[in-house]
């Protein structure tokens, strides 16, 4: 399991108590059991949403096993909470691991979890282990509560255990997450932290916001409102489940913030925006400015959700599907196969239809380059035990595919800053008509162009950037047509795939 997770992420204000958290503790003994040395949290009261409105109104507790089973939703069926930390380089966007424990509804076996994903069991630090190929290793703490390392390896998982079971007082995360679990005790079902604590300077913020299309005519102090940017100590985003999903992403500062009152939005979206961390519904978002919060809120619909949550990998399935356990002859194998390949076919059909909205949604090449690295990743990590042979190995081929876009997408930026830097291939000339300055072979009076850079300074500049517009023109024209070729030719292959699979197995793909 790689893991890249939403460099947004900001407090959920949606608690509407603003006092202190209830007594009864519903994530302390998780977060506890979480690893030390973390900068992102991310907690999923699963009871709670499924028994919000919108749940039950929509089936996702019925919906809940084959979501999970398709790669769309990180959250085992069989979880009832659930709690995940990550330390992540924050200049990467790599995770230098991930850790995740969750309270289950039965009591998992070791050896059968192992078996399941062929790997092997242990006993690491007095606690039965189960060790699978993926460099992932699950962890039984107590009899429904599991844990789960990935990428891990015998040591760090033997660390992980005697820093939990440390006689000394122990507070696993920085008091950042701390007051963002706080909201999850408040009974915000799903919280999503990042702890950005001394992460950028205020002179290397500077520097970025000179280029920020926001601020153009914007009359601020770009010193003071860098030191107040640099003083960020974390983003959280809270999601509340009712009749509908509703989220509020709220980025704290140690400094006040009011001076960003006229531009806070769309400046939020914009360093989003550079971190391919924003999705649509942002854009429609109410944002407000106080003291030292900055923050969005609106309502969260189905693709924004599922944007969110395909950047956090799931952990790896400890029990067996109910249609696997009841699976007995031969019919019935058959009948798995083609649920299973169904499944598998329908979630690399939801992929391409989000990439392809994503394409419409106006985002730059960059951000929507990132959604093509992040579901080629997805597909990579799809269950695939019963899939058809066939249709495994072509979705390896869509995420390949993706692959292929992705790079046309985020070359588009390389190309241009190239192409600028060299001047290459884009010539805008500053023509002037000289006449009378000779007589040419014909008899007739000569005329010339000229250049006339160094006569005229505004002209040269004013040329000199439709140059680099023409050159960003060209390349952003050049990359779209190969992403959009890549996809009009994944519609074609989905659809022959579909029609193949359908004649296969006599049941609608």
């Amino acid at each position: 399991m790689t893991y890249r997770l939403f460099s947004i992420l900001a407090v959920l204000g949606l608690i509407h108590a603003a006092g202190t958290p209830i007594a009864r503790a519903q994530f302390n003994d998780l977060v506890t059991h979480l690893p030390e040395d973390a900068n992102v949290l991310v907690l999923f009261n699963v009871e709670k949403m499924q028994d919000s409105p919108i749940a039950k109104k929509e089936g996702w507790r019925e919906k809940h096993e084959n979501a999970f089973a398709s790669g769309m939703i990180i959250l085992p069926p069989q979880a009832t909470r659930f709690a995940l930390a990550a330390k992540l380089d924050l200049e990467t966007d790599q995770a230098a691991w991930d850790a995740s424990v969750m309270d289950l509804e039965y009591e998992p076996s070791m050896p059968k979890v192992a078996a399941h994903h062929s790997g092997e069991v242990d006993e690491i630090g007095g606690l039965n282990t189960a060790v699978l190929p993926s460099d992932t290793y699950v962890v039984q703490w107590g009899k429904r509560l599991v844990g789960v390392m990935s990428p891990g390896n015998r040591q760090a998982v033997g660390r992980w255990i005697e820093q939990v079971y440390s006689t000394s007082k122990r507070e696993s995360l920085s008091k950042y997450l701390q007051k963002a679990a706080s909201y999850a005790e408040s009974g915000t079902p799903v919280i999503m932290a990042m702890d950005l604590g001394h992460v950028m300077s205020a002179a290397t913020i500077a520097e970025r916001l000179k280029m920020f299309k926001s601020l153009q005519g914007q009359k601020v102090d770009l010193e003071k409102l860098s030191k107040a940017l640099a003083s960020i100590e974390g983003m959280t985003l809270g999601i509340t489940i009712n009749e509908q999903v509703y989220g509020k992403l709220i980025i704290d500062f140690g400094q006040d913030v009011t001076m960003t009152k006229e531009f806070a939005k769309p400046m939020l979206l914009e360093a989003l925006a550079n971190h391919g961390a924003t999705i649509n519904e942002f854009h429609d978002w109410e944002a407000k400015v106080s003291g030292t919060q900055i923050s969005i809120e609106g309502p969260l619909y189905q693709s924004g959700r599922q944007r969110i949550l395909s950047v956090i990998d799931a952990p790896p399935a400890l029990q067996a599907q109910k249609s696997q356990s009841t699976a007995g002859g031969q019919q019935d194998q058959e009948k798995l196969g083609i649920l299973a390949s169904q499944q598998y076919f329908n979630t690399l059909k939801r992929l391409v239809d989000d990439l392809r909205e994503q394409k419409k949604s106006g985002q730059t090449s960059g951000q929507v380059g990132m959604w093509y690295g992040k579901y080629a990743r997805k597909i990579d990590s799809l269950p695939i035990l019963n899939v058809d042979s066939d249709l495994v190995n072509f979705g390896g081929y869509v995420a390949n595919q993706f692959r292929q876009a992705e790079s046309a997408m985020k070359g588009i930026g390389a190309s241009q800053a190239y192409r600028i830097s060299t001047k290459q291939n884009a010539q805008v000339y500053n023509y002037h008509y000289s006449a009378g300055v000779g007589v040419n072979r014909y008899g007739g009076v000569a005329g010339g162009y000229s250049y006339r850079y160094r006569d005229n300074p505004r002209a040269s500049l004013r040329l000199e950037g439709q140059q680099r517009a023409q050159i960003r023109t060209q390349e952003r024209i050049k990359g779209n047509a190969s992403a959009n070729a890549v996809m009009q030719g994944l519609d074609a292959d989905m659809a022959n795939v579909r029609r193949q699979l359908t004649a296969k197995y006599g049941v609608e793909f």
